[in-house]
């Protein structure tokens, strides 16, 4: 039989024992497993899921591609204050 893995807390017993917590797995015939997948009851498989019943997705790894080294700008040169009064005569 397949295993499913609890979405909700469902109470009282089933064949004599209690339901998984949610989260917990349980093994289920495919037909059931399909009904109860389809209600939103369990998840198919072993799945990790939050302490709401939402399936959990692992955190995406680093990129493993180097990235693109950056070059340094040169910062502009400076002009003298001489330089800067030159240049301002000189557009006008």
């Amino acid at each position: 039989m397949p295993k499913y893995t609890m979405r909700v807390q469902i109470s009282g017993t089933r064949n004599g024992a209690d339901w998984p917590k949610v989260g917990g797995t349980v093994e289920l015939p495919e037909s059931e497993g399909e009904e109860m997948t389809a209600a939103g009851l369990v998840l198919p498989g072993v799945v990790k899921v939050d302490r709401y019943g939402n399936p959990v997705t692992p955190a995406p790894e680093a990129a493993t591609a180097p990235t693109p080294e950056t070059t340094k700008r040169k910062a502009p040169a400076k002009r003298s204050v001489k330089a800067s009064a030159e240049a301002t005569k000189a557009s006008e």
